[in-house]
């Protein structure tokens, strides 16, 4: 706009996205630079990923013209503001192995010990620029690499990807050791490289406004960047995320030594430390030790079916007590496995009545029992108010305990009862079994009975035993015996729907999915047990581990993108590291679409609290040491 002297000055800062119009004035200007910065990156014709965006609201340009006639054309010479900071991210380090290692990066983060990113000002009156920090300052750029799509960068061995941090122009400051990257991956790890040295030739490492500083080339990442600590893979979990998108790997009938047949396969730590966070508990009333145990002989305590002695309940009837003598208690069971949960992760305990079971009351009424178990262990959750937007966040510390209730809800069971139930009975029906894709039942609590009461669906399937050939009803109480193509075919539906689900720009929160890979192999017209163990384990296993392995960030042919596979029970759970493995890293790999713009360097979540990955990050390494170090 023109005023009434012969010329003027003009000053113009371009983008105006981050300008603070009502600060700015002048020759003077109030900018801010984002801590976070988008990249967006793409796979080449070679399949190599390749950076095809940066956060140019990052990139500031100046202009500064002066003495222009009045009424004369204002011609506006941009030049950069912004400094830039660019580096080349190699992939894994080659192994003698003469496998192909990938890494997937959650997060990049360039880390300085002055401010690089947030407010400042800028003078344009002088002959350069003039820079002024602000009050709300950052000193770390964190580098936010994904695909168009949201997935996670991947970097395979021998590939290189070059990315570019905007930082705030100031002028004298020097890179030094003291500067480093950080790098945290789909699998909790986090690694460092300090960035001090020679900078490339005919580059400094002084800071200049306006130009390109280009560090030195980066280490491949080291080939224990493949290795995992399960032991405390949920601390890596954003808080924010809803409870239906996580996936978890448990164990199933978890103190069984048939089932969890390794060795020390039954110890609950152990089996925490592989990773385990969700357990299953089969449960039988105890009885005292007789000849012949009747229905007085019951010691009124609910045990754990772990493969124990049990006694029959009377001459020619197959219904079964447990040993009290010889029996750990389920509460006992439940402490065991509450004392292992850390402040910041949570766990899920599914609870089940074990096959020709003697009910010690009324029919249900070891769900009662569960509930009371449940009232005094403070560690467990109380599920009342969980609904499809309860969040990881409301969660943690605590235990879900989820009651299959085999039938209808116990009439005594109170109304205060901690615990979630569905109906998804161990003894299979035929006629159900067969006519459907795939289970679906209402997750409610002790409230009601109907969905409403939580508003999720429990998407799910198991069997506690398979024929090894065709399928039948057993002539005892088991009820329908499936085969492994059956209970495939289950498992292979479920997946297909959680792809499909998630796989939408937008969905409901409203699902559960449970996938029971449990069970033994039989060839006994009554289903009763033949061993086969290892045979469930290996077929149920690999068909979870097979769809895992074809999720990518960028799906070709056949390939799916990331979607979660929910609560996952399997046989031999310690034995089994990689399905754990994978199901554990499907939680970062999964970007959550409710969330698209989430980074594990996030502070806090949606309900305030601080991220436990933050927290982490605060843990240092000494400056100076050469190459990447891991921190975690």
């Amino acid at each position: 706009q023109w005023g009434d002297d012969a010329t003027a000055d003009f000053y113009s800062i371009y983008p105006d996205g981050g300008v603070d119009k009502t600060a700015s004035s002048g020759t003077s200007f109030s900018l801010s630079i984002p801590a976070r910065q988008d990249i967006t990156v793409a796979n080449n014709s070679n399949g190599a990923p390749e950076v095809t965006a940066l956060d140019m609201d990052a990139c500031y340009m100046y202009a500064k013209t002066t003495d222009v006639q009045n009424g004369a054309t204002v011609n506006l010479r941009y030049q950069p503001l912004s400094t830039a900071i660019r580096f080349t991210l190699n992939g894994p380090e080659e192994t003698d192995e003469g496998t192909v290692n990938t890494i997937t990066i959650s997060s990049i983060v360039l880390h300085a010990p002055v401010a690089i990113a947030g407010d400042f000002s800028v003078d344009l009156s002088g002959s350069t620029p003039a820079v002024t920090l602000g009050t709300s300052t950052s000193n770390e750029v964190d580098l936010f690499a994904s695909y168009a799509s949201g997935a996670y960068l991947e970097l395979a061995q021998g590939q290189s990807i070059e990315l570019n941090a905007f930082i705030i122009p100031q002028s004298g400051v020097t890179i030094t050791n003291e500067w480093y990257i950080e790098v945290s991956t789909a699998m909790g790890d986090t690694y460092r490289a300090s960035l001090g040295g020679t900078a490339t030739e005919g580059k400094t490492m002084t800071l200049t406004a306006g130009m390109i500083h280009r560090l030195p080339d980066l280490d491949p990442f080291p080939v224990s960047t493949t290795e995992w600590d399960p032991s405390n893979w949920m601390t890596n979990i954003y808080r924010g995320v809803y409870l239906s998108e996580i996936s978890i790997p448990g164990s199933w009938n978890s103190v069984n030594g048939g089932f969890q047949y390794s060795t020390n396969g039954t110890d609950i730590e152990t089996q925490y430390n592989a990773g385990v966070r969700a357990f299953h508990i089969d449960t039988r009333w105890q009885a005292t030790w007789t000849w012949q145990v009747g229905v007085g002989s019951c010691t009124g305590v609910l045990g754990t079916a772990d493969g124990g002695a049990t006694y029959q309940y009377s001459w020619g009837d197959e219904s079964k007590y447990m040993q009290a003598s010889s029996n750990t208690s389920f509460a006992d069971r439940l402490t065991e496995i509450t004392k292992q949960v850390k402040t910041d992760e949570y766990m899920v305990v599914i609870c089940t009545f074990a096959q020709e079971s003697v009910e010690y009351n009324s029919d249900g009424y070891w769900q009662v029992a569960i509930s009371e178990a449940c009232a005094n262990n403070d560690a467990v959750y109380d599920a009342s108010g969980i609904g499809p937007d309860t969040k990881v966040a409301d969660v943690l510390g605590k235990v879900i305990v989820v009651v299959n209730t085999e039938g209808s809800l116990n009439a005594s069971v109170p109304t205060t009862s901690k615990c979630l139930f569905t109906e998804m009975p161990l003894v299979l029906t035929e006629s159900k079994f067969t006519g459907e894709n795939y289970t679906v039942s209402a997750l409610y609590n002790a409230e009601g009975t109907t969905n409403g009461d939580t508003g999720i669906d429990f998407y799910g399937t198991h069997a506690q035993a398979t024929s090894t050939s065709d399928a039948y009803t057993a002539s005892g109480s088991r009820g329908y015996i499936p085969t492994l193509d059956q209970r495939t075919a289950k498992i292979n539906s479920i997946l297909t729907w959680s792809a499909g689900n998630y796989g939408q720009t937008d969905y409901a929160h409203d699902s559960w999915i449970y996938l029971g890979l449990g069970g033994y192999m039989t060839d006994k017209t009554d289903g009763g047990e033949n061993s086969g163990y290892t045979d469930v384990t290996s077929t149920l296993n690999s068909v979870v581990n097979t769809a895992i392995n074809n999720m990518a960030a960028n799906p070709t042919g056949t390939q799916t993108k990331y979607y979660p596979v929910g609560i996952v029970l399997i046989n031999d759970a310690i034995g089994n590291t990689e399905l754990l493995e994978n199901i554990l890293q499907l939680n970062n790999k999964y970007r959550k679409a409710y969330d698209p713009d989430w980074t594990p360097t996030s502070t806090t979540s949606d309900s305030g609290t601080t991220s436990a990955v933050a927290a982490k990050r605060s843990v240092k390494t000494q400056a100076g040491e050469d190459g990447w170090v891991r921190v975690r």
